[in-house]
């Protein structure tokens, strides 16, 4: 099929593709995909490529990994060290292979092929001085591509046009010690109840008004901190973001002066943060997340903190029929019962969309309320 001349974004596509990397378009001036799944809608398919930039001659390219032994892979930094500094500490040589640099801060992307180590490893962060350092996108995570280009104006690069190489055991290992895996997140984190509706809770982040940017492998980001009302500064896709791998639900916002950083009680979770917060910005949750909630639990759920260092066990007596009590109004006023159900909230459904299988991938839709910050005036949220 011949190509179109006068359409650089085709021609880039459709040579990706004949590398046997898979491509998606990006609207324009974004990092959003403009397909309705995603990097699931990730191809090599000519005509289809071709389809997609006829519509759009402007769309954007990213490229997606392929999560098999020789798949595509990439390596992503954000800020130095690099991974010359990385080879030189661990004296080894930096290895050659196809790198892209990104057309905002001209940071490199590097182009790898998996190996069994690096799946073992899977999708991988690092964070340096409380930003995002490195990203290591092994599965379901995409990357911008030449020659898109970025918001400043400026385009993405090819530095280094080889095909990409094998990924090095020692970069592999070093990643594994300066970052942390989706799979460790994963197994730091309390599985949820089976009795979980994953909708129903997704609703309710939609009514509070969060609004989500497009799923990032298992974490679905904020477009702003929910917590701090504001997108923090030099916050990268994940900056603040849902872990949601269909099992393990998590919170974490890298910004160390984020409120659910800096006020969070000691050995309370992110996500038990967050929902503590929008229970008392907006309205407390009325399903189950987690078996076994304790009463306490329940009661942070619901919006109310019960201090931790006041807990010798008279005052851990005081604090829990506290507590309970504190639930039982709740149950007369708002119909919560004390096992944590609704018996009557009236809610409905405002018609967000979920793509996805087992966990949400994608949102499109749904409803504003307010999750811009802290409560006042000003918190009423968007009309999408």
């Amino acid at each position: 099929m011949a190509k179109n001349k006068q359409n650089a974004m085709l021609e880039a596509a459709l040579k990706y593709a004949a590398m046997g990397i898979k491509v998606i378009p990006l609207q324009a001036g974004t990092k959003i995909p403009a397909t309705e799944n995603g990097v699931k809608d990730a191809t090599l398919d000519t005509e289809q490529i071709v389809e997609w930039w006829t519509e759009n001659p402007k769309y954007g390219i990213a490229l997606a990994p392929d999560f098999k032994v020789g798949g595509l892979c990439f390596l992503e930094f954000d800020q130095r060290p690099w991974l010359a500094e990385w080879a030189a500490e661990e004296g080894q040589p930096k290895p050659r292979t196809r790198l892209h640099k990104s057309g905002g801060k001209q940071a490199p992307h590097y182009l790898f092929t998996h190996t069994e180590k690096s799946l073992e490893l899977g999708n991988t962060n690092g964070v340096r001085n409380g930003q995002e350092h490195f990203s290591f996108r092994a599965d379901r995570r995409y990357v911008v591509a030449p020659p898109t280009i970025h918001e400043s104006g400026r385009p993405y690069t090819v530095a280094v046009d080889d095909l990409p190489a094998p990924i090095p055991d020692w970069l592999v290992a070093k990643m594994a010690r300066e970052g942390v895996s989706d799979r460790q997140v994963a197994g730091d984190l309390r599985p949820v109840s089976e009795d979980m509706d994953e909708e129903d809770l997704f609703q309710w982040f939609d009514d509070a008004g969060c609004k989500f940017g497009t799923a990032d492998g298992d974490w679905i980001p904020f477009e702003i901190c929910p917590c701090a009302g504001h997108r923090h500064s030099g916050q990268g896709v994940r900056g603040c973001a849902l872990y949601w791998d269909g099992g393990a639900l998590g919170f974490k916002c890298w910004a160390q002066n984020c409120p659910s950083n800096t006020d969070r009680n000691e050995g309370q979770s992110g996500i038990s943060y967050l929902i503590s917060f929008l229970s008392k910005e907006y309205q407390p949750y009325d399903g189950i997340i987690w078996d076994e909630e304790s009463v306490v639990d329940r009661a942070i759920a619901a919006g109310m903190r019960i201090e931790e260092s006041a807990l010798t066990p008279e005052a851990g007596k005081k604090a829990v029929a506290l507590a309970k009590e504190q639930l039982r109004q709740l149950q007369d006023d708002d119909g919560l019962g004390i096992d944590g159900t609704a018996e009557s909230h009236g809610r409905s459904s405002t018609g967000g969309r979920y793509v996805g299988s087992q966990s949400v991938r994608r949102r499109t839709g749904g409803s504003g309320g307010r999750c811009d910050g802290p409560a006042g005036p000003g918190n009423k949220r968007r009309a999408e």
